[in-house]
């Protein structure tokens, strides 16, 4: 039954009315998912962003606190502080964005931990820098394991940055096919009312509604689009085919400092500095007879050309659009300015790094399996003579070492290969003019996650200054034993020469002394006062000359005699002296003691010093009205010293050092009588004893004499021939 014209135009208009609707709902779903998808691109950008950023970040860290460790200077610190501050911030932002992806959640919960344990490692190692307890041992584990741990670092964020990256192409491709859809949806509504139109021509008011109703459609969908456009992060700028901007964002206004009005309608080379626009024009045809996703210009650098003139890096994504006017081209435009600063900082550190192990005060150099050098530092290299074109790739170490030498290597390597550790090999390297030099080499193996043997690291010291050293150690060694073959001859000569005064020259002076008392005693003589005279001077020289010897020969025998230290009371034995009074000091004489310093030393030889000291004071101040005699004793922390100051007649200080001498003496002996020995008996005792003497004094005003005993002295000591006992010289 044929249908009357009011209900055909009913049944059209309500046939126009469905297909547009389905039309505009097709495209209004299809902006919607094209607007999720531009949407899902962003995110995708910004997730390998913040990766990109955490690995810089984790790489700050790891060469702040190599820095620190190779310098120990605190500004490389500064890095290591900031790495560890923006990885807490990029690594939250990391979880906001990735919260919808639970594969990418326990990817980033494994970074997490990696960049915890760099983190830690790495300030375990500024520690113990700071403290000065980082080995070279310690140096190479630190270092070890800080690569594997970025290694790891590397490996997972280039998995999860893979993973985004096929997440973005495949949104790329979601976005163009719904722009697709989008089209051939507006595409399809036109050639629909068409259809319409033609069909019922009577009922263009009814089409012109319908027509209306998908203006409006139309309107939302241009209206999100918009806001899309307006609100994106990156700069967006259409073009037409021949390179002139239509359109611009408020990001594009910011970035570049120019009004909208002022770039529509203008060549897009306005926006890139001059150096660039020639080429582009190139570029931008060969991209028109190929239109496709893709960064523009990958591998360049790429710049930006401010309204100011400045200039800035930037990366740009090209997306072909086919509009109604004709085939565009959108760019994205990103500012990359710090990401450029951090990469130079980056940069920076390495160039750093790569200085301070050319110009180490060491020698570096790394093995391959075979023994290839594979790495030397310029150190090295200016030793051997070599250039690193000549040695890197080209030799192997065996290469370098005498054949002396070489079999060491050989011997070791196959062992350091296994064991990754060796200490203090001793090689003999060969330099390029034939020369040879010593150096100790010490090196640690990186193994690969299978436990073969990557490579070593060798850190190499020059050792022919000590290897000359222990010769000439060696040269005075055997001197030492000369001159201690000749010592013990001169002994034994001491020796004896002490036997021989002891024997030889007592006999005739104590004939001396005897004819002269029986001279003196003989009856059938009548002397007169003048030959008692003569004869008492014979008999006191004699006598004279009888102390003369024992105080020679008891001098003698501090030179041989066994040192025995034992704790001494300094106290008591000092005042035990001047109580029992041995030196016969005069009665009225004033004694200042003050409190003493116990010391350890030989009993026997420090009272004989304190006898010599106290006897000399009593003796030289006995014509003092009265005499005064004061004795002190201080302690520092390596040793003891003490003093006797008296009153007496003192000495011209120019004469000081004479003192000490054997049989040195400044004044008569009617004056003051002795035989000039105590005092160098004195100096002998406390040299022996580690210590030394010193004296000061004024004609007239006294004199104070000083000596000095350590508060460790060395072990007791037996010299030569103490085995055997000295002639008694009473033979």
């Amino acid at each position: 039954m044929q249908l009357s014209l009011e209900r055909q135009v009913a049944a059209g208009f309500a046939a126009a009315v469905l297909v547009l609707l389905l039309i505009g709902a097709a495209a209004w779903w299809s902006i919607v998912r094209f607007e999720r998808a531009f949407s899902s691109v962003d995110h995708a950008h910004q997730v390998l962003n913040i990766l990109e950023q955490i690995q810089v970040q984790a790489l700050n860290v790891q060469t702040g606190s190599r820095g620190f460790a190779l310098s120990g200077d605190p500004q490389y610190l500064q890095p290591f502080n900031t790495g560890v501050t923006s990885i807490r911030g990029d690594l939250a932002a990391a979880r906001r964005l990735l919260a919808d992806s639970p594969p990418q959640t326990a990817q980033l919960a494994i970074l997490e931990t990696r960049l915890a344990e760099l983190v830690d490692l790495m300030q375990r190692r500024n520690d113990l820098r700071r403290t000065e307890q980082l080995s070279d041992e310690a140096a190479a584990d630190f270092l070890s394991a800080g690569k594997r741990t970025m290694e790891d670092i590397r490996a997972l964020i280039e998995a999860m940055a893979g993973h985004e990256r096929e997440l973005l192409a495949q949104r790329s491709r979601t976005t163009q096919r719904h722009a697709a859809l989008t089209r051939a949806a507006l595409l399809l509504a036109v050639a629909g009312i068409l259809v319409i139109a033609a069909s019922a021509g009577t009922r263009v008011q009814r089409e012109f509604a319908a027509r209306q109703r998908a203006d409006r459609a139309l309107e939302r969908s241009r209206a999100l689009f918009e806001t899309l456009f307006e609100q994106a992060t990156d700069a967006l700028i259409l073009t037409d085919r021949a390179g002139f901007i239509r359109r611009v964002s408020r990001r594009t206004e910011e970035l570049f400092g120019y009004e909208r009005a002022q770039l529509v309608g203008r060549p897009l080379e306005n926006l890139m500095p001059e150096r660039f626009r020639g080429r582009h024009v190139g570029h931008r045809d060969g991209y028109a007879a190929a239109p496709k996703v893709r960064a523009m210009g990958a591998g360049l650098e790429l710049f930006g050309l401010k309204r100011d003139g400045a200039e800035f890096p930037v990366d740009i994504m090209l997306s072909p659009l086919e509009l109604e006017e004709g085939p565009a081209v959108l760019a994205a435009v990103r500012d990359i300015t710090e990401r450029k600063a951090a990469a130079a900082a980056l940069q920076r550190a390495a160039d750093e790094v790569r200085d301070l192990y050319d110009r180490a005060p060491c020698g570096y150099h790394s093995l391959d399996p075979a023994g290839t050098i594979i790495e030397i530092n310029a150190t090295e290299l200016e030793w051997l003579g070599y250039t690193r074109e000549e040695v890197v790739g080209q030799r192997r170490f065996p290469d370098l070492l005498s054949p002396a030498t070489s079999q060491v290597f050989t011997e070791n390597f196959l062992r350091f290969k296994t064991t990754g550790r060796v200490e203090n090999l001793e090689f003999e390297l060969r330099r390029k003019d034939g020369s040879t030099f010593f150096v100790s080499l010490s090196a640690t193996a990186i193994f690969d996650a299978q436990g073969n043997y990557v490579s070593s690291r060798s850190t190499v010291h020059d050792i022919t200054a000590r290897r000359t050293a222990e010769r000439r150690l060696a040269e005075l060694n055997a001197e030492l034993k000369r001159h201690s073959s000749e010592l013990e001859a001169a002994n034994r000569e001491l020796e004896a020469f002490s036997y021989s005064v002891s024997h030889d020259l007592r006999a005739p002076l104590r004939h001396m002394s005897g004819f002269a008392a029986l001279l003196e005693q003989h009856p059938g003589l009548n002397l007169d006062a003048v030959a008692r005279r003569y004869i008492s001077v014979i008999t006191g020289a004699a006598q004279k000359m009888g102390q003369l010897i024992d105080d020679l020969l008891a001098f003698s025998r501090l030179g041989r005699a066994p040192l025995n230290p034992i704790h001494l009371e300094s106290d008591t034995l000092v005042r035990g002296l001047v109580r029992e009074n041995l030196f016969e000091a005069r009665p009225e004489t004033r004694w200042h003691i003050q409190p003493l310093p116990p010391v350890v030393a030989d009993l026997a030889l420090l009272t004989q010093v304190w006898l010599n000291l106290l006897g000399n004071a009593a003796k030289y101040s006995r014509n003092s009205a009265p005499p005064e005699i004061t004795v002190t004793g201080t302690t520092t922390e390596r040793e003891v010293t003490f003093s006797v100051r008296d009153n007496g007649v003192g000495f011209d200080p120019k004469y000081a050092e004479k003192l000490f001498r054997v049989f040195s003496r400044l004044h008569a002996e009617t004056e003051f009588p002795g035989t000039g020995v105590g005092l160098a008996l004195v100096e002998r005792v406390v040299t022996r004893h580690g210590g030394r003497v010193s004296a000061a004094g004024e004609p007239g005003r006294g004199a104070t004499f000083s000596f000095t005993l350590p508060r460790f002295p060395p072990a007791p000591t037996t010299p030569i021939h103490a085995n055997r006992p000295p002639p008694d010289p009473a033979r």
